[in-house]
């Protein structure tokens, strides 16, 4: 212990002093095991404000960048950094820990650009355990709230429910459960359902009534949520030349034209039309930012090397 309570002195006066500094908050190189490593901080383990470049820079740790444990508040706080918030590149383990803080794990806010660069570290890029607010908090950056790039496990694990309330890009998505059928042994995966409109699919199955007719109620916010309508309809069991004698209004619609008795299986979709997704529509086609001019996003489906500096340069 009393190494411990020696290391976390030396590391609160180099902190404080690094309040208000000019350059980096903190500049650590080429450490053999762990870049920084505090257990048991009384307050915030790491409190860096107003620093004009890194609020901490981290290259080459043989082990974790940053490990911290067992914060009585916030495991990292960093407000008012001039450019990264966190810049921590060749981690060779996890390349930030945060375990056991009673507040976030980790609180940035107002940096210049991303909130935590990470790149290439081995195993993850961070890892936040035991939180009791937020695990990782971040505002108001100039750039990305966490870039983490070169990772050779997954770039972000979430073993939870997620909330994201903006916009999410992705090349390709899916769902992964255990196998109904054999669920010890196997994994299930289906991909998402994609369109180029933000599309609303409703679905059911109506028995038509002696007329051969039937009215499809709709959820009460239908039409306050959707426009441009589309339907769909299947007879089951027979043949009929059933059709939607009324369009929807006020969140229902009408089909006639069947057997009395008849099965019919009924789609309708529409595109939302809420506030939020009229400002908000998806750029179906757009042109590259000149930076990104001859470069892709996945280059490896292209036969193209897979790093960022040979994304022009086809593979040999």
């Amino acid at each position: 212990m009393k190494k411990y309570t020696t290391f976390l002195i030396i590391s609160i006066v180099i902190l404080q002093v690094s309040l208000f500094a000019q350059n980096d908050g903190l500049e650590i190189e080429n450490a053999s095991t762990h870049g920084l490593r505090i257990l048991d901080a009384g307050s915030n383990a790491i409190q860096i404000d107003n620093s004009t470049f890194d609020g901490v820079h981290i290259l080459t740790s043989g082990r974790d960048g940053i490990r911290v444990n067992n914060t009585i508040q916030r495991g990292i706080r960093m407000e008012n950094i001039g450019l990264h918030g966190l810049h921590i590149l060749d981690a060779g383990s996890n390349a930030i820990q945060i375990d056991n803080s009673t507040d976030d794990g980790l609180h940035i806010l107002a940096s210049g650009r991303d909130g935590a660069r990470i790149s290439n570290t081995v195993d993850n890029g961070i890892v936040v355990g035991n939180t009791g607010n937020h695990g990782v908090w971040i505002g108001s950056t100039g750039g990305h709230g966490i870039l983490v790039a070169g990772a050779t496990g997954d770039a972000g694990h979430f073993d939870g429910d997620v909330t994201v309330t903006g916009t999410l890009s992705k090349g390709g998505g899916s769902f992964k459960i255990d196998h109904p059928l054999e669920p010890t042994r196997k994994y299930l995966s289906h991909s998402f359902v994609e369109s180029p409109d933000m599309m609303n699919v409703y679905n059911g199955n109506v028995r038509l009534d002696k007329k051969g007719e039937a009215v499809i109620v709709l959820p009460d916010y239908f039409d306050a949520l959707n426009k441009d309508y589309r339907y769909q309809l299947t007879c089951v069991g027979g043949f009929a030349k059933v059709y939607v004698s009324e369009k929807i209004k006020n969140n229902r619609f009408k089909i006639e034209g069947g057997k009395p008795g008849m099965e019919v299986s009924w789609q309708v979709t529409g595109v939302r039309d809420d506030p939020w997704a009229r400002a908000n529509r998806i750029k179906v086609e757009e042109d590259k930012a000149g930076s990104e001019q001859g470069s892709y996003l996945h280059p490896q489906a292209y036969d193209y090397r897979s790093t960022a500096k040979e994304w022009n340069s086809p593979r040999h």
